[in-house]
């Protein structure tokens, strides 16, 4: 796994949980 897709997983990840919290 590259840099790349790890950041777009961890993004794609954090997305739904940062509109939840705010």
């Amino acid at each position: 796994m590259t840099q790349d897709e790890l950041k777009q997983k961890v993004a794609q990840a954090a997305i739904p949980y940062v509109r939840d919290v705010a």
